[in-house]
């Protein structure tokens, strides 16, 4: 899935942390039989899960903070 079709479904990519990546992660253990290197070299590009077998999120946009807001935050 798109950041974007995510957005329209209503999910936010910023708040799949934590132990919503692990549902994913389960299930690509669940998949390769528990063999934590089938995970690192699976080539099933088709499957919704692909993009965070790694136990990454790749729609979280890392964010850049301006030097104001970097002082508001402290």
């Amino acid at each position: 899935m798109t950041a974007e079709e995510f957005n329209r479904a209503g999910i936010a990519g910023e708040s799949w942390r934590g132990e919503g990546l692990a549902v994913f992660r389960a299930k690509c253990f669940d998949c390769s039989c528990y063999q934590e290197t089938e995970i690192r070299k699976c080539v099933v590009v088709t499957c919704a899960n692909s993009p965070y077998r790694m136990n990454a999120n790749p729609l979280r946009v890392k964010r850049v903070l301006s030097d104001e807001q970097r002082a508001a935050a402290d």
